[in-house]
């Protein structure tokens, strides 16, 4: 088992992905005269970088995708400004990370979340759920939907609950990735699964509190979010008929889901 890494760039005109191989991307970022971008010169790219779980070299999981920007200048190479800039916002998150002398060393203050922010807005961009799906579907092009896990598919549709992406550690993850095998059943199973008195019950039980759910997600309506959510199964699924029997979060902070078709 191991790590690997794919790099593309994103074209926003023409709504491609162009893989980049890893030494020219490494390369780039270490200024190597030898490498250049030059068909982007002048420009402000995006990139995506997929860290992947292999086993016999051959990709079995997509640990984390990460959505970067890169400024471009004349020569094709990483902008100098912009890199120093960027150097200098990273070293600004790993110091506020350490400890200040006069408070517990398990303590992160706001200075954190600052920097974070910062890095995030700066050098980091939001793809659409369809883009997303794209570069999955690269990474595993032989994959078909009903050969997925379906807990993997319940997490996809759960995020789309959230009004940030940002939020998707929150616990309300939860009480979504419920709403969001709800809205899966009524599309599988039956278009009046789990409604009134009875879904109320049970997601009365979930953890997050009213000012949270306002805050982080797209509607305080709970019919509406698995609404949007059905709409999302049927545009994306549409020909995945499993029916879900079951549904829990495990003790190993997993989501195991069974199914019968």
């Amino acid at each position: 088992m191991g790590i690997g890494l794919r790099h593309f760039i994103y074209n926003v005109d023409s709504d491609t992905l162009n893989r980049i191989p890893n030494s020219k991307f490494d390369k780039l970022f270490k200024n190597d005269p030898s490498v250049s971008l030059k068909e982007y010169a002048n420009k402000t790219i995006k990139y995506v970088t997929v860290i992947i779980e292999n086993v016999n070299r051959k990709p079995v999981k997509i640990i984390d995708i990460q959505y970067g920007i890169l400024k471009i200048d004349s020569n094709g190479r990483i902008d100098t400004n912009f890199k120093t800039e960027l150097d200098y916002d990273i070293m600004a998150i790993m110091s506020s990370m350490l400890p200040s002398i006069d408070k517990p060393a398990n303590v992160i203050d706001a200075p954190h979340d600052f920097a974070k922010d910062k890095y995030k807005n700066k050098y980091t961009w939001t793809p659409t759920p369809e883009l997303e799906e794209r570069i999955k579907s690269i990474i595993f092009p032989k994959i078909k939907f009903n050969e997925r896990k379906l807990s993997e598919i319940i997490i996809e549709i759960a995020k789309i609950g959230f009004r940030k992406k940002e939020y998707e550690e929150s616990e309300l993850m939860h009480l979504l990735m419920f709403l969001a095998h709800v809205a899966w059943n009524r599309d599988t199973m039956d278009s009046n699964y789990m409604t009134g008195s009875q879904l109320l019950e049970k997601i009365a039980d979930f953890p997050g509190s009213k000012r949270q759910k306002k805050r982080k997600l797209i509607s305080t309506d709970i019919e509406e979010i698995i609404s949007l959510m059905l709409k999302y199964k049927r545009k994306h699924y549409p020909d995945d008929s499993r029916k879900i029997i079951l549904i829990e979060y495990t003790p190993w902070e997993t989501l195991r889901v069974e199914w019968k078709n």
